[in-house]
């Protein structure tokens, strides 16, 4: 492969996974504007749950579908449909159109990002990748700062319908530029897909996201919080039986007898528990318990946002020097003194408390998430890249959700909003002190180590 190949595939992936990064943060200023033209202010939430859903229930199943019939043309594939849901997305006449159409835009953007980062761990070696990493989390990290202002300016000056209709042209020129450079799939022996495999998991995987969802409005004694419970052990226990039968199961087994997969699996469920909460109810203590605007309230979120991709930089470069147990485990101590600040502040806590707290919480996003995806690739060949890198995404997708809901809990079972938020932060720093307990299971050595291993 030319360096000049490489690049346009990098150029691609790029174009590819910032269509997706954005997409959360623009829509999210766009929607007050929608549900007033629209009407259906009871289904607001599900504008963003449809798409949810659907990208984090497909990642897997997109990358164990690129490991069978080749990256080429399952990201065609995947980028035609987040198209097609982004066009008749904003054709949409009522909320219950743009749902059904966000939930078709998001059976594609769940394959963009796990095959965008599949696709530079082949064409890139280990060193090379972790500047990758770097890189992307960059992509990502200010597509959350650009996407409100983008949102905001396009909704106010065009119409909110452009938001969606924006994203045809990147993304043509995105996947024209990866079908033009990516080689076609080596041939191979008869495929054997896991239908059974893939619709227990779809069937297990929806249930527990609408389940987790639910949970932060009902009741503990609630017979849907424990029906609920109780459907998706049983659909997770026959799909786990499922796939110890299949001769290719949809989630391999066999990824999680190595070390350093089922570790990064573990750590990276943490992350999204401890990250995603920090980012759902940091603003929320702001608004609410200092009384701050909504725009000093989503700035209080820049500390976060600008240390993760700090941090994702410098952690990528470490893991080649000092290996992934030291550097995940500054993430972890950053996530559990950060939440120790954030369990102690009050109405009178002086503001660079918060602040600090906010600088470490992305030290543990930037030590982690970046690293424990190297870690992951590093172990696993080839023809298992694709299903090895979505499942480590998954995990933080499932953690995400799991992380928010709990911590949801720990604030609406607490009659006081601010002794709520408080127990809520400490249940982060159970997270990040369960997390750096785990960085224990890490192999130890650099990353070159590791991957000869």
């Amino acid at each position: 492969m030319t360096e000049t190949t490489r690049r346009l595939i990098t150029a691609g992936v790029i174009i590819t996974n910032f269509l997706v990064a954005v997409e959360a943060t623009v829509v999210s200023t766009a929607a007050p504007t929608i549900v007033g033209e629209l009407g259906g202010m009871s289904l607001y939430a599900w504008v963003f749950t449809a798409y949810m859903i659907t990208t984090t229930v497909t990642g897997p199943i997109w990358g164990k579908l690129s490991d069978l019939y080749g990256r080429k043309l399952m990201y065609g594939l995947s980028v035609a449909i987040f198209l097609l849901g982004s066009g008749l997305s904003g054709q949409s006449h009522s909320m219950t159109e743009l749902i059904g159409w966000r939930s078709v835009q998001g059976l594609g953007g769940g394959a963009l990002i796990p095959l965008g980062q599949t696709v530079l761990a082949e064409i890139y070696t280990l060193a090379a990748r972790a500047r990758m990493q770097a890189m992307i989390t960059t992509i990502f990290g200010i597509a959350s700062i650009l996407g409100p202002l983008v949102g905001g300016f396009i909704t106010q000056h065009w119409s909110w319908r452009f938001i969606f209709y924006l994203n045809i042209p990147f993304g043509i020129v995105g996947v024209s530029l990866l079908w033009a450079t990516l080689p076609p799939p080596a041939a191979s022996g008869p495929v054997r897909f896991d239908f059974r495999g893939t619709l227990l998991f779809c069937a297990a995987l929806t249930l527990m996201l609408i389940w987790a969802d639910g949970m932060a409005h009902w009741k503990p004694a609630d017979p849907r919080a424990w029906g609920g419970l109780l459907a998706v052990v049983v659909l997770w226990t026959l799909f786990m039986l499922a796939e110890r039968t299949h001769p290719d199961p949809l989630l391999p087994p066999a990824l999680f007898r190595l070390r350093m997969f089922s570790a990064a699996a573990a750590l990276m469920t943490l992350v999204g528990m401890a990250l995603y909460g920090a980012i759902t109810f940091l603003p929320l203590y702001c608004q609410n318990v200092l009384h701050q605007t909504a725009s000093q309230a989503g700035q209080a979120l820049t500390p976060l946002l600008v240390t993760w991709i700090a941090g994702s930089t410098v952690s990528t470069q470490l893991i080649l020097k000092a290996g992934y147990r030291v550097t995940i485990g500054i993430g972890a101590l950053g996530f559990a003194l950060g939440f120790g600040i954030l369990s102690r502040v009050g109405p009178q806590t002086a503001g660079g408390w918060l602040f600090l707290a906010a600088v470490l919480a992305g030290v543990g996003g930037g030590f982690s998430v970046a690293p424990l995806v190297l870690g992951a690739q590093s172990v696993v060949d080839r023809p298992h890249l694709g299903v090895a890198t979505s499942e480590i995404l998954f995990f933080r997708s499932v953690g995400s959700s799991v992380g928010v809901t709990l911590m949801g809990v720990a604030v609406l079972t607490t009659p006081d909003l601010a002794l709520g938020l408080q127990r809520a932060f400490l249940t982060g720093l159970v997270f990040g002190v369960t997390m750096l307990a785990l960085t224990l299971l890490l192999p130890a050595g650099d990353a070159a180590s590791v991957a000869r291993s």
